[in-house]
């Protein structure tokens, strides 16, 4: 929240529900626990993904702890959160596909437990690249709409972003279908403005243009425009302080790249 809006007091406001009992977490992931997760009708079992989920929002926990100068809780979260990670590679880790089974007891794979494997850092490096290689060209049940946004985020940290022009394919169908808004599902849009369709406002404005904050409320920016899949783009970026305007464009032969930008008052790129 601080990042985003600059309000140092709402990221200390958070630090009173941050709590998390791991009591039961080690015996679930052991014994084949957890309740089904669907996934816009791909139903995966949750022992593994939550598991991830669960170390991943100790992580980030860890890091608020760190902004707010409470430093042994933030060691605390973090020691969880690798505890977590081991249990879950240790139970359900199949070493012979070099894949995370969606539980321990059953020979079931999705790109669902390899997304949370990586975003929870069980998984880093060349080994979290490695494993998404190892997902996106083995048949496994494949993220939708609903976890999409999620999947972005883990082929950009395991360095496959290239990957995600693809799944943008289900956001064309629906532009082909003259929506103007991102619906639940273009095959069956019970919803027509839907929350976890909106993945493509994040990616094209953190990603495609590249803006991200690395200082409270914007107040300090990175401009790293993605350009692999593309041959250009433009775009406006709302913050805090007023709009960033990108536009960059690749020349005839890909070889270079002309780019600019304008900042409001109050942001520096760094």
């Amino acid at each position: 929240v601080d990042r985003v809006t600059g309000g140092h007091a709402a990221a200390i406001s958070h630090l009173a529900v941050l709590g998390v009992d791991l009591d039961g977490l080690d015996g679930a992931v052991k014994e084949d626990q957890g309740s089904l997760v669907v996934d816009l009708g791909e139903i995966v079992r949750a022992a593994v993904v939550n598991a991830g989920k669960t170390a991943a929002a100790l992580n980030a926990a860890a890091e608020i702890c760190e902004y707010c100068g409470r430093i042994g809780a933030a060691s605390d979260y973090r020691s969880r959160a690798w505890r977590q990670n081991e249990l879950t590679k240790r139970y359900c880790y199949d070493k012979e596909k070099g894949l995370f089974k969606n539980t321990p007891t059953r020979a079931d794979y999705s790109e669902h437990t390899t997304l949370w494997a990586i975003l929870s850092e069980a998984f880093t490096g060349e080994e979290a690249r490695d494993l998404m290689k190892r997902t996106l060209d083995n048949d496994v049940s494949r993220c939708t709409f609903s976890m999409n946004y999620f999947m972005f985020r883990a082929l950009e940290k395991s360095g496959f972003y290239d990957y995600a022009d693809k799944l943008l394919d289900g956001w064309r169908k629906m532009l082909d279908m003259h929506c103007t808004t991102w619906c639940e599902n273009p095959d069956n849009p019970r919803s027509e403005c839907h929350g976890w369709s909106s993945a493509p406002s994040y990616e094209l404005s953190a990603v495609i243009l590249g803006v991200k904050p690395v200082s409270p409320g914007y107040d300090t920016v990175t401009i790293e425009p993605y350009t692999e899949t593309l041959d250009w783009a433009e775009g406006e970026v709302p913050t805090p302080h007023g709009t960033i305007y990108v536009k960059w464009r690749k020349d005839n032969d890909g070889t270079k790249l002309q780019y600019s930008y304008s900042l409001p008052e109050g942001v520096k790129l760094k």
